[in-house]
């Protein structure tokens, strides 16, 4: 299941039960932060999250050096923003 968040990404934890893996989910930028990641990985821990971090995102010293985030700023870091 693909999920394409919408609207403000704050009550994404709280949202009512989804019953099927998350195979990925697409949000806005508004979206970028661990509890986003956290909530979807804690569901379906095979779930890609694509989430343009912020233009001001740093790499997270507290996370595992493999966070879909943390790859995503290092490519960014590395490649430039889409333009």
């Amino acid at each position: 299941m693909h999920l394409l968040l919408s609207r403000p990404c704050a009550g994404f934890a709280t949202e009512p039960q989804i019953e099927v893996a998350i195979g990925q989910l697409t949000a806005n930028g508004a979206c970028d932060g661990k509890p986003t990641y956290d909530a979807v990985i804690k569901h379906s821990a095979n779930a890609m999250v694509v989430i343009p971090p912020r233009a001001a995102a740093m790499e997270r010293p507290d996370t595992d050096p493999s966070s879909q985030r943390d790859r995503h700023v290092a490519t960014i870091n590395t490649g430039g923003r889409m333009k």
